[in-house]
């Protein structure tokens, strides 16, 4: 895999003054797959952005970051569209209805059942209210913080933290498709959460290596580091709001 050179040496000068050049080809049989590809915007927007983040994900997001933001789709725009239909898939399927069963508890003999069953729809409801309602601020704080840590595990990088924030960006979004066509396809659970989360964890370690050019050990190290990290305290907070929300 080739080596991305630091992102400083790239940046010596604050702004970049880019000229967009529109090809224009005569109307052939050879030229039709291209006239195709120009009017569903595959050369560049949505299509090209889904297409490069699979292919080549360091190499599409090296793009945006330097001179290509006219090809590559806006992570802003990415975010609203991936999460927005995800999270809509989501409602209509009943998925975090499933989800808040997982709060159900075993009474044992010494349990008042009544109480456990008042426990167990307070934090069902504190679930619905401080997760669900708020998924998308959830999303946007697990990338801020990941990216985060990331920076400061390749801080050498020549990469600003704003940068990371697009990077973590990028992989979040695109690894969430994952997560929609489990949805979509009922699969169940357990299985596409374990795709989605080996998705995520690859994706992650292949960018990172790419674009920072550290060894394989070095970046998977630093990326084990940081997400173990990340992923204790987003789950601390999130757990206790949603406890906390139970308990007041």
């Amino acid at each position: 895999m080739e080596l991305m050179e630091p992102q400083n040496e790239l940046w010596q000068e604050p702004k970049k003054e880019v000229v967009i050049h529109r090809e224009i080809r005569r109307l052939t049989w050879r030229n039709v797959g291209w006239e195709f590809a120009e009017a569903f915007n595959i050369n560049r927007g949505l299509l090209y952005t889904m297409r490069g983040l699979t292919l080549h994900p360091a190499r599409t997001i090296k793009e945006y970051l330097n001179e290509g933001r006219f090809q590559v789709l806006n992570p802003i725009r990415y975010f609203i569209l991936v999460v927005g239909i995800v999270l809509f898939v989501a409602a209509r399927k009943g998925y975090f209805e499933r989800t808040s069963e997982a709060f159900k508890v075993e009474v044992n003999g010494d349990a008042d059942p009544e109480k456990v069953h008042q426990a167990e729809e307070r934090i069902a409801e504190a679930y619905q209210e401080y997760f669900v309602k708020y998924q998308n601020f959830w999303s946007i704080g697990s990338i801020a913080l990941t990216a985060l840590f990331t920076w400061l595990f390749f801080l050498k990088s020549g990469y600003t933290y704003l940068e990371h924030l697009v990077i973590n960006t990028y992989i979040f979004l695109h690894t969430y498709w994952i997560f929609f066509i489990g949805l979509l396809l009922d699969i169940a659970d357990g299985i596409w959460l374990i795709a989605y989360f080996a998705a995520y964890v690859v994706m992650m370690m292949v960018v990172f290596k790419q674009l920072t050019g550290k060894r394989w050990v070095s970046a998977i190290l630093r990326m084990l580091a940081a997400m173990v990290i990340n992923f204790t305290l987003f789950g601390a907070l999130m757990a206790s709001a949603v406890i906390w929300y139970a308990l007041k």
